[in-house]
């Protein structure tokens, strides 16, 4: 372990010192605390070799049973000089000093071995990680013990417990920010924009009015709810939402096609606007298809895993890719709700957290039971119109049906399975192309080349047919633990032999399947077309469907099937059926079904429903939906993460073994699993979601790493104010986010101002304990916005489908599926940025330069950087040009020299960047750009007075692009 991780340790076991017992054991000795002080040196000194991926002697760090007994052999409780642990880290022979002197720079210190001696002397306790210890009620602090001398108004809870955190440090916070800088940053905080020049005009002549400390707070408390109650409050959360949400609006790999996905983002601006709790905000986005009464909204809200990536290459195999985005799925999920880096269990154990890789395949199987499978279209999908009052309505319709068509089909089924199947005799067996054997009553396809378009033609003896079951069987006899190529039958022709010798084609009534799965139904196998019945597009096991003739056939019959098989998938693989048995019913209860009033019923009814979806236009929207207990798939663990190497058992759906022991509750399901995220028995929900919070409004989270709460992440630098944050969103708040925030923006700590002093600077220069107000540049969409809001320009719509502002010619050019980026038109050009067309092979190229990702994954930090091309943007960008541009126009209006535009240019910025004291000393800077600009001119004097209006509004416009590259227009 390096220096600076190390140096981290260290720091944590600082911050953690709440947790330490304060009892003596018998010897007077101080009660060591695990995770503070023993877990340190284990994860430093001990894991790369005992670790989860490697337990040389089969001893690991990470599991307490592989260190304690019965199991553990290196330690014995409450006996250190008998524990071969002890022996071993202060042995001064080289071949059985641990850790070893090759792979180790030092061996431990003797405070170190100290630490675990009394560790192992008072009985070995091993604690839980900090992240997942149950939640507690804060407990009162005492004013007086924290209180801060200079600023005795910083007297919150938030402020008790990081003042109690800097005074162990020898730090202190600095004063109060002006209203102007609280103003600009608590507004960019909880909307995303600068406050207008009404707002900031209104806000500080409310401040003044108050004549007392009291009446300032209720000042500064009816901008926050006026700010919480604003529209786009929405927008601006949503944005930090979506890089989690991975959202874009294109499928994305080599082809990146369209994809209508903008609904799930106007889903989350909704959410956030309306303060709708984590917990149902966390169950409707996993699994809203599974509640009891799903709405359209609860629908829409499951596109937070439709947003995972589909590959509409030619060629590729749609299974792996479907898998793919099931593994996505599963990473997805750990990073945003438990900052936990899970995905390196698909390989193999956690090398630093107690996760299996079989825990990860039970949390995949969870997963592993949605329709969807990796096709171009989507499948399945919703249509959601342009009249968004709509929406109910057509779900409504699209779940009546569904509904339909699976009771209909079960008319069928059922019969089939009461019934009893005969195998009639196969006289011939023939292809157009290729080569099929018939082995008793299975007919295979044995060699030769098998194209889209194939077609099979079969002969039989058949007796008082009345209905005919095809069974498409896997090409091996064992059970799948890989699925095939798909196989499907789109249309079956089936004929009678005549007395002449011709055939005589019969008419097919109706088509029955096991049960209903995919994007076909099973009547499309009735059709000329491509759809059909089958495994498509990947077989998982054996499929099997009933085709009943309007009339039966009397008596002993030549029958000729023709089975076509025109799908494929990848655009160019045949699903071709590879093995296939052909049984027959002679019970006339097939052809009393085809006329029974219950179907006749169920087909008016689909019949309109299907009329009136048709006719619907609109975004076709892709959600979640279960398949059906029959159609379940099963999961396998994959060898090395490769699936194309399953185990042969199945593994069930269940939480990691680590966090099943701690619930009180089953999980079975999605919905069982998004209700144990959210419930008592999982506390790292709560504190992931509050540490994310507070990153967002001081750039830099309590636990810095905020995709890794797990032991090779960052230690929280104020453990009790991370509980404290959790804990009251989660109860005192009821998951609600609008007035945690309320409590926190209007905390002493965050009402800082960030100049601070020499000490605050030497002892905390990353400002890790907050002894000075945050200053961070501007999101990638504020940037934007802010020149969009000071310009006049902003256009403040809320919704609707994404827009394409200017952005530079020539960018989509290498977007390989020939799309073309047409800038929109009139005020959508200035939409907000969280509105933006965003294609993940080329998104827009100014949020890229500000560190926004590309979002073909989950992003759980933007990590910022400053470059010399952020600059090259905000100055030649078509839209940061466009608004220094009108920022001129503005100046102009007003009649008078040069200065006094100049000075109508700064105004216009500095209202919003809230800097005051330097404007002469800028105007002068400005002035001499202005002049040099001016001068360039060699126009002639007679065209000087006609052009000088001109010539004025482009030197302003340049003064316009520096003033909107200063350091106080980019940062908060």
């Amino acid at each position: 372990m390096n220096r600076v991780q190390r140096t981290g340790l260290v720091v944590y076991a600082n911050i953690c010192l709440t947790l330490v017992l304060t009892c003596n054991d018998l010897h007077g000795q101080e009660k060591i605390n695990f995770n503070s002080q023993v877990r340190p040196i284990f994860a430093a000194n001990c894991i790369s070799c005992h670790g989860g991926v490697k337990q040389a002697g089969d001893v690991s760090f990470v599991y307490a049973e592989k260190v304690l007994p019965p199991e553990g052999w290196i330690v014995t409780p409450g006996n250190a000089e008998e524990s071969e642990l002890i022996s071993r880290v202060s042995s001064d022979d080289d071949e059985l000093r641990m850790p070893p002197p090759g792979e180790s720079e030092t061996a431990l210190t003797k405070a170190e071995i100290d630490i675990l001696t009394k560790w192992i002397e008072q009985g070995a306790v091993w604690g839980e990680h900090w992240s997942v210890a149950p939640l507690f009620p804060p407990s009162d602090i005492e004013a007086s013990s924290v209180a801060s001398k200079q600023h005795p108004e910083f007297d919150s809870m938030i402020d008790r417990l990081v003042q109690r955190e800097l005074q162990s440090h020898g730090l202190s916070q600095s004063s109060p920010a002006s209203n102007e800088q609280w103003l600009r940053r608590v507004s960019f905080d909880l909307i995303g924009l600068p406050p207008s020049n009404l707002e900031r005009q209104s806000f500080l002549a409310s401040c003044g009015q108050s004549s007392n400390k009291a009446g300032l707070e209720e000042c500064y408390a009816a901008e926050v709810d006026r700010l919480l109650a604003s529209p786009h409050f929405g927008e601006r959360w949503a944005a930090v939402w979506l890089d989690l949400a991975r959202y874009a609006d294109t499928q994305g790999f080599e082809k990146d096609p369209h994809r209508d996905m903008w609904p799930f983002r106007d889903w989350v601006i909704q959410a956030f606007n309306q303060d709708m709790a984590y917990d149902q905000f966390t169950i409707k986005q996993l699994a809203g298809d599974l509640l009891s009464d799903p709405t359209s909204s609860d629908l829409i809200a499951t596109g937070y895993h439709r947003n995972t990536q589909t590959n509409t290459e030619g060629g590729t195999d749609d299974e792996e890719y479907r898998l793919s985005a099931v593994i996505d799925r599963v990473n997805t999920t750990w990073t945003t709700w438990q900052a936990t880096t899970f995905g390196c269990v698909q390989c193999h154990p956690h090398p630093y957290d107690p996760y299996e890789q079989r825990d990860y395949y039970r949390c995949l199987a969870l997963f592993n039971n949605t329709e969807d499978c990796d096709l171009q279209s989507d499948f399945p999908t919703i249509t959601l119109s342009d009249d968004t009052s709509s929406w109910d309505e057509l779900y409504r319709l699209y779940e009546q049906r569904t509904q339909l068509l699976k009771q209909r089909n079960e008319l069928g089924s059922q019969l089939a399975r009461e019934l009893t199947w005969q195998s009639p005799e196969v006289l011939e067996a023939s292809s157009n192309s290729g080569e099929l054997v018939v082995n008793d009553t299975d007919i295979l396809a044995a060699s030769g080349t098998f194209p889209v378009g194939v077609e099979y033609q079969l002969d039989l003896n058949c007796f008082d047919l009345a209905a005919l079951k095809i069974d498409i069987l896997p090409s091996l006899p064992e059970p799948l633990a890989v699925a095939e190529q798909g196989a499907l039958l789109t249309q079956l022709v089936v004929q009678i032999k005549n007395e002449d010798g011709s055939w005589k084609t019969q008419d097919l009534g109706d088509v029955f399947a096991d049960y209903i799965a995919g994007p076909f139904r099973p009547t499309d196998a009735l059709e000329d077309n491509a759809a059909g019945f089958g495994g498509y597009p990947k077989l998982y096991e054996t499929r099997w469907c009933v085709f009943v003739p309007r009339v039966a056939f009397a008596g002993k019959q030549r029958v000729r099937l023709t089975l076509k098989q025109k799908g494929e998938v990848a655009g160019s693989l045949a699903t071709y059926v590879r093995h296939l048995r052909i049984s027959t019913s002679s019970s006339p209860r097939w052809q009393e079904l085809l006329v029974s009033p219950e179907l006749k019923s169920l087909d008016e009814k689909l019949a309109d429903a299907d009329s009136f979806v048709r006719k619907q236009k609109g975004a076709q929207y892709p959600i979640m939906q279960q398949r059906t207990n029959q159609g379940e798939r099963h999961t396998h663990l994959f060898v090395r993460g490769n699936w194309l190497q399953p185990e042969q058992e199945t593994v069930q759906g269940s939480l990691p073994n680590y966090f099943a022991q701690r619930s009180q509750q089953p999980v079975q399901n999605r919905l069982q699993f998004a209700q144990w995220l959210v419930s008592q028995d999982n506390p790292l929900a709560a504190r992931v979601w509050a540490n994310r919070v507070w990153a967002t409004l001081f750039g830099r989270g309590i636990v810095e790493t905020t995709e890794d709460f797990g032991s090779s992440g960052t230690p929280p630098s104020n453990l009790p104010l991370l509980d404290y944050l959790a804990w009251q969103h989660r109860e005192q708040y009821s998951w609600k986010l609008k007035p945690m925030l309320r409590e926190i923006v209007l905390s002493g700590t965050y009402r800082q101002t960030n100049a601070g002093d020499a000490t605050s600077y030497r002892l905390d220069p990353q400002n890790i304990w907050l002894s000075r107000g945050s200053r961070t540049r501007l999101s990638a969409e504020m940037i934007r916005d802010n020149a969009l809001r000071i310009s006049g320009l902003l256009n403040p719509k809320i919704g609707g489908p994404s827009v394409m502002p200017p952005q530079p010619d020539g960018i989509w050019q290498t977007v390989y599926n020939g799309s073309d980026w047409v800038t929109a038109e009139g005020q959508d050009r200035y939409r907000r940025a969280v509105y933006t067309y965003w294609k993940r092979t080329s998104p827009y190229p100014s949020f890229l330069t500000f560190d926004t990702p590309t979002r073909d994954v989950c992003s759980a930090r933007r990590i910022p950087t400053n470059t010399p091309l952020q600059a090259l943007v905000t100055l030649n960008d078509p839209v940061f040009t466009e608004c220094a541009s009108r920022l001129a126009e503005h100046a102009l209006t007003n009649a008078g020299a040069e200065r006094v535009h100049l000075r109508d240019c700064i105004r216009f910025m500095l209202e919003s960047a809230a800097i005051v004291g330097n404007e002469d000393e800028m105007l002068d800077v400005l002035s001499g750009l202005y002049e040099r600009v001016m001068q360039t001119s060699s126009l002639p004097s007679s065209e000087v007075d006609l052009e000088n209006q001109k010539l004025q509004h482009s030197a302003l416009t340049i003064v316009a692009s520096a003033i909107l590259n200063l350091d106080v227009a980019l940062t908060k």
